[in-house]
């Protein structure tokens, strides 16, 4: 009996159960009580307060509270400025129509999938036009509009944390895509996935990725974070490969021809 009371208290030392019944460690425990008492004033949505949501920003700076304050009091400023809470109200169908993307489907675990056609991109064109900023706003857009069907879902008290992101690279090319001006649109855009949403990638998937979609990730590696780089796969021009992968993730009811299934595409 004694044995079993020691395993008791030293399993109560190293696990405590979240409020949303995820197990964890009683570090992040801790470091989840302080880091909301230190921003409990900023956090303007309820869902900003929950372990859920804070224990991303603890883990993506590996439990430095102090880096983890200062990324989350930022991301916080930026959704301010950017206006972050109404973004999915504006009207985005001109860039739907040329950044052909979709938000409406999930994979086998409940998580919403993000799809960017990349081979139908001319991010060269938005640079030179002067609608950079546009693009990435509504790539911002995008992320946001997935991280808040994980929201809704969680409130139905289901295990989805995350959201996959599918890219057909088919027809990449440093032209279009990977011009210098092209490279900074990339950065920005990994960037602000890492920086203002961080932990809620699953996974990033490239299909029909050519030689020169591998060159513009070897570009975007020192821009990366370590989950962003531990969570990319990228497949080649070989179908039978991505098509394999994709069908051991995501039905294919719910992927469109593009993506090896038949669904019929929303663009």
């Amino acid at each position: 009996m004694a044995k079993l009371n020691i395993y008791i208290t030293l399993y109560s030392a190293l696990f405590v159960v979240a409020v949303n019944g995820i197990f964890v460690s009683s570090k992040e425990a801790n470091g989840l009580n302080e880091l909301r008492e230190r921003v409990k004033t900023l956090l303007v949505e309820d869902y900003m307060k929950t372990d859920f949501y804070l224990g991303r920003w603890l883990r993506a700076k590996e439990f430095d509270i102090n880096a983890a304050e200062k990324m989350l009091v930022e991301h916080l400023r930026w959704r301010r400025i950017n206006k972050m809470d109404t973004i999915c109200n504006e009207n985005f169908d001109d860039m739907k129509r040329e950044f052909p993307t979709t938000t409406d489907t999930f994979d086998k675990e409940g998580r919403p999938v993000g799809t960017l056609d990349v081979s139908q991109w001319n991010i060269r064109n938005a640079v030179v036009t002067g609608r950079a900023p546009m693009l990435l706003r509504y790539i911002n857009m995008l992320m946001e509009h997935v991280t808040r069907q994980v929201l809704e879902i969680q409130k139905n008290k289901l295990n989805v944390t995350q959201w996959t992101v599918i890219m057909n690279a088919e027809g990449v090319n440093m032209i279009n895509h990977g011009c210098r001006a092209c490279i900074q649109i990339w950065i920005q855009f990994m960037t602000s996935m890492d920086n203002n949403y961080p932990e809620w990638l699953h996974e990033f998937i490239g299909i029909d990725a050519p030689s020169t979609a591998y060159t513009i990730v070897r570009i975007l590696q020192p821009f990366l974070s370590r989950h962003l780089r531990e969570h990319m796969r990228l497949f080649g021009t070989d179908s039978r490969n991505w098509r394999r992968y994709l069908d051991s993730k995501i039905s294919r009811d719910q992927r469109s021809e593009v993506y090896g299934g038949y669904r019929k595409s929303t663009y």
